[in-house]
């Protein structure tokens, strides 16, 4: 994955994680919803401005936006992130989860 992803990712799970669309974050930023999309999937080069405008948008410290690697040993951050991940999984896989849970936490 390049730094591009990464990035594109990272903006993603920030959305994500405020519980936004990308058509909430394209309104609030001024990008069209295409171009945000791109950026989300690591295909664009943004400006500044445009970084400036998603944190704005997203209520984060521009930083934010390319903090990658640390969050992962930020404890608030991964609640942040378990929380996503289990709202994203389907009804048909929260008992396959928990299961996994229960194995990992032993």
């Amino acid at each position: 994955m390049n730094t591009k992803e990464r990035i594109g990712l990272r903006i993603k799970s920030l959305r994500r994680g405020r519980g936004l669309t990308q058509d909430q974050v394209a309104e609030r930023t001024g990008l069209s919803l295409n171009y945000l999309s791109r950026i989300e999937r690591g295909l664009e080069n943004p400006t500044l401005d445009t970084f400036l405008a998603f944190a704005s948008a997203l209520k984060v410290e521009p930083l934010d936006l390319f903090t990658i690697d640390s969050e992962e040993s930020d404890p608030r951050r991964l609640r942040q992130i378990l929380a996503r991940l289990v709202a994203d999984v389907r009804d048909d896989q929260l008992g396959q989860m928990i299961r996994i849970f229960r194995v990992l936490l032993r």
